[in-house]
């Protein structure tokens, strides 16, 4: 069962985030191991297994990302071989001008104008990688998701400081 089953979810990007937090929730409450402590091992174990692989795909779900990256797995794309490093000349050539950006802030008010500009970015790929995915484009997305990847972690590496 994947993710997208478990939770009773269309398999598309656009996803409810209200209603899957909703539904985590209530898979807490119904699968807490608490409620099986009176149960025979097989059924405690059941149990735990069934709330590891919520949190699991919860966890997967509520992220942009990491649901981008699922969807693509699901679809038997590897759009990465190595994560670590970008393939894509555009996404490298940019990533090189954000870091060379990121080097010559000198105030808090132009780290903030530069944090605006990659989340506003980061919204565009979201909205990028759901057309392209609902049109079975997925090289088109795998790209985009590398994007979300890369801008993601710019984002994080400029808020830690």
């Amino acid at each position: 069962m994947n993710y997208f089953e478990r939770f009773e979810l269309k398999l598309t990007y656009e996803i409810d985030l209200d209603i899957l937090e909703q539904k985590y929730f209530a898979y807490q409450q119904q699968y807490h191991p608490d409620k099986f402590t009176n149960r025979n091992e097989g059924d405690r174990i059941k149990a735990l297994q069934d709330i590891i692989e919520i949190n699991q795909a919860y966890e997967v779900l509520k992220s942009d990302l990491r649901r981008a990256e699922y969807l693509l797995k699901l679809a038997n794309i590897d759009y990465a071989q190595d994560e670590s490093t970008i393939h894509d000349p555009e996404i490298l050539a940019e990533a090189f001008e954000d870091r060379d950006a990121l080097e010559l802030i000198e105030s808090e008010d132009d780290l903030n104008a530069m944090i605006i500009k990659i989340k506003s970015r980061l919204e565009m790929c979201k909205s990028e990688f759901s057309k392209a995915y609902e049109l079975g484009d997925f090289s088109t997305a795998a790209k985009i998701t590398m994007e979300m990847k890369y801008k993601n972690k710019l984002l994080d590496d400029m808020l830690a400081n």
